[in-house]
């Protein structure tokens, strides 16, 4: 549990089966009138030992809501589905808090989902 302002990345790996068909994540967070916001990036480490990576989906949660718990999601679809290749490459989930974001405030991740198909 962090308290205070924060500005942190919380990694993932994603785990699929070779050749599957990635179409697009889902991204849901509680948000209780905070100021900050959240992204969730879909990664795809090229060359883990290069640190070389591309940014297949991301998405964003709207910042300053208006003031009342709520549960919501976000979600981004690609316009060329991702063939995943396990040989040659992996994947994570990259979740972000901005920086103006505080758990006091009640910004959380709730999940994320990666859609796809074989």
């Amino acid at each position: 549990m962090v308290s205070g302002t924060i500005n942190r990345f919380m990694h993932a790996p994603v785990n699929l089966p070779d050749s599957a068909q990635i179409t697009g994540i889902v991204f849901y967070y509680y948000d209780n009138n905070d100021p900050g916001y959240m992204a969730a990036s879909l990664i795809r480490n090229n060359d883990p030992g290069t640190g070389s990576r591309t940014y297949l989906a991301s998405v964003n949660s709207p910042s300053g809501v208006v003031a009342g718990s709520h549960y919501s999601s976000s979600s981004f679809a690609l316009s060329t589905p991702e063939v995943v290749n396990n040989a040659r490459y992996n994947y994570e989930i990259e979740v972000y808090w901005g920086a103006a974001s505080t758990e006091a405030n009640g910004l959380r991740l709730m999940g994320v989902k990666v859609m796809y198909s074989e």
